[in-house]
């Protein structure tokens, strides 16, 4: 017996309500099934008409084939319908059986009321145009002519059929409209009766050509909202209306259209649509738009500029869900498929299908028993396999469309249908398994770009069906196809058993087939979940490659560094103990093999290693014996901080440890990548799959809870530890190690690492505690540095007298004190006094946060005694105590080491002198003497001339500067200075004094000799000058260059020289009496430098130039002879005194350098051309001459 001669589909369900074409067809009122949830939901729209203050702009939110069109068919059908038709009286009963108030709500509103049906069809960009469309049609279909709404649509008719009346006019405009849009003229009236809104905007530039500018301005009102509202009114007085029902039906098409174009109308004309219908009362006004995601949903697609008006309009809306329970989808199912149930139980009796284990398996699915399975999903759902009846629901909501749902799969007769199936004869089944699904929704999913996790599904198993040949293989490729679109991994995972229950195929059979689906690199077995999944399809055997890579490669691979890199077990909080000292304390916990233990030789070292309070070590257990050996080291180092857990197994994941390395190294190697492109696909699958084998397997050993391993715990061992009683056991640890730890009540600075903002308040307060204002500082203000100056100094009672400190930090500042005291026998590192603080040696477990603060609060006491040094290698520096170095300890204690260094009162007087010879040069702002005092001397040194700073010998004596001026020197501009070494040992070296008297006398001569040095020089060439110029003269300088130059003839005088000599003669001619200033310009003439620019060999410069300028003026003289005066150039000009002056030079001939000046100074002459006239040019040259004369 055929399936097909008692069972057909259900012709109600056959093809999908459309509102506008099905309004008040009593074969849609009569096929409407009501369900508890569709008549709540007909309850609450009931509700909105008979209560006034309820939401009238709602949005019907549901997925495809719940019956929400249906739903809304029903609804206009009462509230527009009329009482007389029997559909509607048969419709109020069927409600009545599920909810008697709600059919009598529906029989009044269908005896009393009446409601006028406007539904929407947006099928362009013009909203308002949509509207007007709906609203007169609307009309039209009530048989309301008189109160049709004129638009300027009509207006434009109107002048159109006017200007049919002249023939010459009507001809310019069809041939405009001809040339603007390629209509006739009656196509384009037909689109302006359609609303058309771009053949309006054509019809007012035509309007404006044949008026010669005048501008179409129709006095009529086509604001969409304000007609709704006035035809409204209308509607109510004139034809007893009680208001308007819109249906905006495909609402969702109208929000993805959005996104491409200028929507800012449309979105107003919307908004503002449903603020009018939340106002109304009478007459009443519902909108009502039908989506199938909410709005949100939509919207987070659409460009981000228009989000923020679609969030306005979201909340004008009520969102009402309509999403049916599974018993009702169900139910739903059943009523679809028309059937003989007699028949249906002898098929079922005759196949053994009630029997049928594997049919059974699925009960777990439906909330029903034993009967009710039997009858409401085998009986009630036959044929389908229930593993298809609980998928089809859900994959029609995931992505049904209009063509086809649930109901056109059940009852329409079209390719792959249920229908379909039934009436063929090629096809042999028993129950229709959910392979068969896949292929009535294959073209939904093939272009379901929305979701695109369904579209990946479909593009997977696509390419896995298309290199496959046996149907079996093509079954169980499909099948998983639909359990990934369910994605219900709890209710229906995709492993072997699932699949073999869904198809009705044995399981030994199905393995056999799914192995050779692997073999082919179409499925892959995932490890961590024993779930089948699609692979990329590869020409590479990737699985060989890794295999050989964990045989060559990883066989040995780093255990706890692959531990470590997947599963982070973070850190384990003493809670008691740090609420108790409000600070953070915390134990890591990290993986070790039993080397990386044995390598640890006490605690102290390997918590330094992890940077933490303690530490909980994750045993890698690779053999027996490592439990074993591991407590012999426990015993060892004897540390409570150093918790150890062991598992109870040996590790069963290396294996997997070095699959995992190998698929990194491979998706690492891009030359393997290019190999082939579905590699890095493949790649990744396997990757995540083993990820997460290896994490949950070592997340489950490892979770101390469940017994699965033993803790040891300072000697004691424990099983199924609760992480509250571990807090507790670390917490008692804590308070044994850190007894003594200071309460500081700010966790941003009571840490080892700060943040830089906390470090720019803490350097603050260190600054305040070095110069000594902290006891000034005001603290009740809400600054960083203010709260932190409360909770380490004020509240520690540190602004008081010693005694009144509070206990907590004595014996911290104890500590410190007494580091300090020790470098008084010889240097000691910092390194000492942290690891003594921070560890757990004085029990006090400080952090480096706030242990600057307290450092700074004690050395304040020792800033002239403390000598802190930066170790270089063999070498050291001296530093100035201030905040910054004492932030560089904190960061590395290791390389800085303190010296306190006693005073004496020979010292003290040294260093007072030593004050007292620089005092001009030091600006004290250090705070420390011994600072200022070598940068006094420092200063003193840069304000000495360059002469003066580098000369070797001695001017007047010619003799050789001593070795300690030298010295001196050298020392004093070294970027780098040991300031107390180079007061009380260099120094006296350097000046070669047996002890501080001497070292001070000669240091005071040296001064004085190298301050005086540059006047010195200046009386020495006065001196030796006059000598070159006239040794017997016994006047000054200046005289007796005037005594020589005017002895020289005016031939000598008005002669040109070379540069040098001419300098020289002006500065004669200058009659400057002050010797210094007269020594200073002839010292530039002849060096080109200042005195205090030269050096030693400067002055035999100076003495050479000045004699040889003298002996050319006197050795020159004018030949009287034609010939010679050939050679001689002479200039006369007047000068700005106005008289006369002469000037001669000899002609010389050109060199070749000369001439290319020569060319170069007339070839700009010539570029120049008219542009600057000729007398122009000749001041141009006198003026560049002039500076040669």
């Amino acid at each position: 017996m055929k399936y097909a001669d008692f069972i057909k589909g259900n012709e109600g369900f056959q093809y999908s309500i459309n509102i506008q074409y099905d309004l008040m067809n009593p074969n849609k009122i009569n096929g409407y099934i009501p369900t508890r949830k569709s008549v709540e939901i007909l309850k609450e729209y009931l509700l909105n008409v008979i209560i006034d203050d309820r939401d009238k702009s709602t949005v019907l939110i549901g997925p495809y084939g719940k019956g929400k069109s249906h739903l809304l068919l029903i609804l206009l059908g009462l509230m527009c319908g009329d009482s007389s038709v029997k559909e509607l009286n048969n419709l109020v009963q069927k409600i009545k059986y599920i909810d008697s108030n709600c059919a009598e709500i529906a029989n009044d509103i269908l005896n009393n009321k009446k409601y006028l049906p406007i539904v929407i069809n947006f099928n362009s960009g013009d909203l308002n145009q949509a509207f007007l469309i709906a609203l007169n049609n609307a009309l039209k279909n009530e048989g309301i002519q008189d109160i049709l709404p004129e638009t300027y649509f009509d207006s434009a008719i109107s002048i159109l059929q006017g200007w049919e009346k002249y023939e010459q006019t009507i001809g310019l405009v069809e041939s405009i409209i001809k040339e603007k849009c390629k209509l006739d003229l009656e196509a384009f009236k037909r689109k302006l009766k359609g609303f058309d809104t771009q053949s309006y905007n054509i019809f007012k530039e035509i309007f404006s050509q044949i008026t010669s500018g005048i501008e179409f301005n129709p006095l009529i009102n086509t604001d969409v909202v304000k007609l709704y509202e006035q035809t409204n009114h209308i509607l109510k007085e004139k034809y007893n209306f009680d208001g308007m029902i819109i249906v905006f039906d495909e609402f969702s098409k109208f929000i993805e259209a959005s996104a491409d174009f200028n929507s800012a109308m449309n979105l107003k004309i919307l908004q503002d649509l449903a603020e009018l219908s939340s106002r109304s009362k009478t007459p009443q006004m519902h909108l009502v738009c039908i989506t199938h995601k909410t709005i949100n949903e939509y919207i987070s697609k659409i460009p981000q500029e228009k989000i923020d008006a679609w969030r306005a309009i979201e909340g004008r809306f009520k969102e009402v869900l309509f999403s049916a329970s599974s018993q009702q989808n169900y139910e739903l199912i059943a009523n679809a498929i028309i059937k003989d149930s007699d028949k249906v139980k002898k098929v079922i009796k005759a196949k053994e299908l009630d029997s049928n284990r594997l049919v059974w398996s699925s009960k777990g699915l439906f909330d029903y028993n034993e009967d009710e399975f039997r009858e409401n999903i085998i009986e009630g759902c036959f044929p389908l396999n229930p593993y298809s009846t609980y998928t089809l629901p859900i994959i029609s909501e995931k992505v049904a469309q209009n063509e086809r749902t649930l109901f056109t799969y059940l009852s329409k007769d079209e390719p792959n249908s249920l229908i379909d199936l039934i009436n063929s004869d090629e096809i042999d089944f028993d129950l229709v398994t959910i392979d068969r699904l896949y292929d009535y929704f294959e073209p939904l999913f093939r272009k379901e770009t929305f979701n695109e996790a369904i579209h990946d599904v479909w593009l997977k198993t696509d390419t896995a069906l298309k290199i496959v040949y046996s149907e079996d293989e093509k079954r169980i490729i499909k099948a998983l196809g639909i359990i990934y679109i369910v994605n219900d991994f709890i209710s229906l995972p995709p492993t072997e058993q699932t699949i073999s229950n869904v198809l009705n195929i044995a399981k030994e059979n199905l393995e056999e087939i799914v192995s050779n689906l692997r073999r082919l690199n179409i499925l892959v077995l995932r490890k961590s979940s024993e779930t089948l999944d699609f692979i990329p399809l590869s020409s590479i055997d990737v699985n060989g490659k890794i295999l050989n890579l964990v045989e060559t490669k990883f066989k040995s691979s780093n255990l706890s560094q692959s531990y470590n890199e997947l599963v982070n077990l973070k850190y384990v909080l003493p809670k008691r103990y740090n609420d108790e000292y409000k600070m953070t304390r915390f134990f890591k916990r990290t993986f070790m093999t039993l080397d990386e233990v044995n390598a640890y030789s006490n605690g102290e070292k390997v918590l330094l290693d992890y940077k933490c309070d303690g530490l909980i070590i994750d045993l890698i257990t690779q053999s027996e014996n490592d439990r074993e050996l591991v407590l012999d080291w426990i015993q060892k180092i004897n540390d409570d901080r150093i918790i150890v857990v062991v598992p109870k197994e040996v590790t069963r994941i290396k294996k997997d440890i070095a699959e995992y390395k190998a698929i990194e190294y491979l998706k690492l190697d891009d030359d393997f990548l290019k190999e082939d492109a579905a590699i890095e696909s493949q790649l990744d699958i396997l990757f995540d799959d083993i990820i997460q084998k290896i994490t949950e397997y070592i997340n489950n050993i490892y979770d101390i809870s469940n017994g699965k391993s033993f803790v040891y715990i300072d000697s004691k061992k424990y099983s199924k530890l609760k992480t509250s009683k571990l807090s507790m056991l670390i917490s008692d640890i804590c308070r044994n190690n850190f007894t003594y730890s200071p309460i500081i009540n700010n966790e941003l600075i009571n840490k080892q690492e700060i943040s830089s903002p906390i470090k720019k308040a803490r350097s603050k307060i260190i600054d305040m505690i070095l110069d000594g204002s902290y006891r000034d500082f005001d603290s009740s203000k809400t600054a960083v540095e203010c709260t932190l100056f409360r909770a380490t100094l004020l509240n520690k009672g540190l602004l008081k007298d010693e005694k009144e400190y509070e206990e907590d930090i004595k014996l911290l500042l104890k500590e410190i004190r007494s580091f300090i005291l020790t470098a008084g026998e010889k240097e000691v590192s910092f390194e000492m006094l942290y690891t003594s603080l921070i560890s757990n040696e004085k029990k006090i477990g400080i952090r480096k946060g706030i242990l600057p603060i307290y450092l700074a609060f004690i050395l304040k006491d020792y800033k002239e005694e403390a000598i802190i040094y930066l170790k270089n290698g063999r070498s050291k520096k001296e530093l100035v105590l201030e905040t910054s170095i004492i932030d560089n300890i904190n960061l590395n204690p290791r390389e800085y080491l303190i010296k306190l260094e006693e005073g004496t009162v020979e010292k003290d007087l040294y260093t007072s002198s030593l004050l007292e010879i620089f005092n001009e040069y030091i600006n004290k702002s250090s705070k420390n003497k011994y600072v200022d005092i070598v940068l006094g001397m420092k200063g003193w040194i840069q304000s000495l001339s360059l002469f003066a700073q580098n000369h070797r010998k001695d001017i007047v004596s010619n003799e050789e500067l001593s070795r300690c001026i030298i010295k001196l020197r050298s020392e004093l501009v070294k970027y780098e200075i040991n300031y107390r070494s180079f007061i009380f040992n260099d120094l006296l070296k350097y000046l070669d004094s047996t002890d501080f008297n001497e070292c001070i006398k000669k240091l005071k001569e040296i001064k004085s000799y190298l301050d005086n040095h540059d006047n010195n020089v200046r009386n020495y060439l006065i001196l030796t000058t006059k000598n070159i110029i006239d040794k017997h003269y016994e006047g000054s300088l200046s005289g007796n260059l005037n005594k020589w130059f005017i002895g020289l003839s005016e031939d000598q005088k008005s002669h040109l020289y070379d540069s040098e000599t001419n300098n020289f003669l002006r500065d004669i001619q200058k009659n400057i009496n002050n010797e210094v200033e007269l020594i200073d310009r002839l010292a530039y003439t002849f060096t080109n430098l200042s005195i205090e620019d030269w050096n030693d060999n400067t002055i035999t410069i100076y003495l050479e130039g000045i004699k040889s300028s003298k002996e050319i003026v006197e050795n020159y003289e004018v030949s009287v002879d034609n010939e010679d005066s050939e050679g001689l150039i002479k200039i006369v000009f007047e000068s700005t005194n106005s008289t006369s002056v002469e000037k001669t030079f000899n002609k010389v001939e050109i060199s070749p350098i000369g001439s290319t000046l020569f060319n170069a100074i007339e070839e700009i002459v010539d570029e120049y051309g008219d542009s600057v006239d000729d007398n122009e040019k000749r001041n141009i040259l006198m003026d560049i001459l002039s500076k040669y004369i």
